[in-house]
């Protein structure tokens, strides 16, 4: 069954680590005089996406943003494609470089991404500007191609904020040490190997496979060591949440040691909570028979949900989102089994790991689900329901039963069905 995991996700959680206003920031910056470019800010805000977008004017932004909370945004810079560029390339089994032209519908815009770090309290100014210089020619020439060339695109951010200057040392290895390096090795296959894999990003997918091999295990050292550097700074916690289950699993004394030396602002921040919850899950994982821990947070209506694991012979607890297709393909599923078992017994709780209210009402509606019970943290696969489960991707699920202990996990429709007609009376 296909998962929709969070690195696929553009914005699936920017969590504020105060959801407290507490200043206004001043955001400016250059880029090339591309014309039609314009810049989009994402966040979240009172469980509400909330977007700015500005014309850049003759290569310059310049605007503040009010009430800001500390925590993670979304940054990019959108410009036109121009006809003759509206192409990928790729390299033939004999290494030469070949041209696929999209359809005129199709591409459209070229992205500069960059995730910021602000927190109004350190820094009320942040300037977002080329790390090295942009000229027109090169974004003439731009592709997809140069998307992961960091020594070339990467956008910086320059701020007397600490906690924004260590997000940006991430942000900097992640660029060099990893979107790089897969950039360089994806090249490397299409000119060398004799033949290619084949499947829709089969190059990249085989790229990541031998980067892990090769450059994984030296990238997160140099991620531990800059926490060992800054044991006060939040962003230390919040970088040990972005580390992928396995590797925190095949290192689990060494993150677990960071957090026990963290102190002040780091020891005391939303992130170290959730980390040592994500370590505790790991290292204890869920079990056949096992007391269920029960999601947290409110109902659509923002209340408090009214849920007993007693008052049902079995719970169906669906993680899901409105963004995860797979998660949405498989919804008409449960509502049959919801329909055909509720009267027996059985009922859903879904548990959705949106950000944004609007998105998960109108999911709600479009799938039909007023049978379920809702609940979300609003944290996305940061916030707790995520982390304390280890979850990485969607759908995933957990069959309880009346006791709240776990019968089942990652069960199918098909294999539920069955177990249900299996265990519950018939009327």
């Amino acid at each position: 069954m296909k998962k929709l995991s969070f690195f696929f996700i553009l914005i699936a959680c920017l969590g504020c680590e105060s959801p407290q206003p507490t200043g206004r920031v001043r955001i400016h910056g250059e880029f090339p005089p591309v014309a039609g470019a314009y810049l989009r800010l994402a966040f979240y805000r009172q469980e509400r996406l909330k977007v700015i977008e500005t014309p850049l004017k003759q290569g310059k932004f310049d605007f503040y943003l009010d009430s800001a909370v500390t925590g993670v945004y979304n940054f990019s810079i959108k410009w036109p494609v121009p006809e003759r560029n509206r192409f990928e390339t790729t390299r033939d089994a004999n290494g030469q470089i070949i041209r696929k032209k999209f359809p005129p519908h199709i591409f459209t815009r070229y992205i500069l991404r960059k995730e910021l770090y602000i927190n109004p309290v350190q820094a009320t100014t942040y300037h977002i500007a080329p790390e090295k210089e942009i000229t027109m020619r090169m974004i003439d020439k731009f592709t997809t191609d140069d998307y992961d060339r960091p020594d070339l695109f990467r956008l910086k951010l320059t701020t007397t904020s600490a906690d924004a200057r260590y997000y940006e040392t991430l942000d900097s290895l992640k660029k060099y040490h990893y979107d790089m390096n897969i950039h360089l090795i994806s090249d490397s296959i299409r000119r060398h190997m004799a033949v290619l894999p084949k499947g829709n990003n089969a190059v990249l997918i085989l790229a990541e496979k031998i980067n892990a091999e090769r450059n994984i295990s030296s990238y997160l050292r140099a991620r531990r060591n800059l926490a060992r550097r800054h044991p006060d700074n939040p962003v230390a916690a919040l970088d040990i949440l972005e580390v992928s289950n396995e590797q925190l699993l095949e290192n689990l004394n060494d993150y677990t040691a960071l957090l026990d030396d963290m102190e002040g602002r780091a020891r005391e921040s939303e992130y170290h909570t959730l980390a040592r919850s994500k370590l505790a899950g790991l290292a204890n994982p869920l079990k056949e028979g096992a007391l269920f821990e029960l999601p947290e947070g409110k109902t659509p209506s923002g209340e408090n949900p009214s849920f007993r694991p007693e008052d049902s012979q079995y719970t169906l607890v669906e993680f899901w989102a409105s963004w995860c297709i797979p998660c949405r393909e498989q919804n008409p599923a449960w509502n049959n089994l919801s329909a055909r078992y509720g009267n027996r017994g059985f009922r859903i709780l879904g548990v959705s790991l949106d950000s944004d209210t609007d998105s998960w009402l109108k999911a709600i509606a479009d799938d039909k689900l007023s049978g379920w019970l809702h609940l979300s943290d609003y944290g996305a696969f940061k916030g707790m329901n995520a982390v304390k489960y280890g979850i990485q991707s969607i759908p995933y699920n957990v069959l309880i039963d009346s006791n709240g202990r776990v019968a089942e996990q990652h069960i199918t429709p098909e294999q539920l069905d069955e177990f249900l007609d299996l265990n519950l009376a018939k009327h």
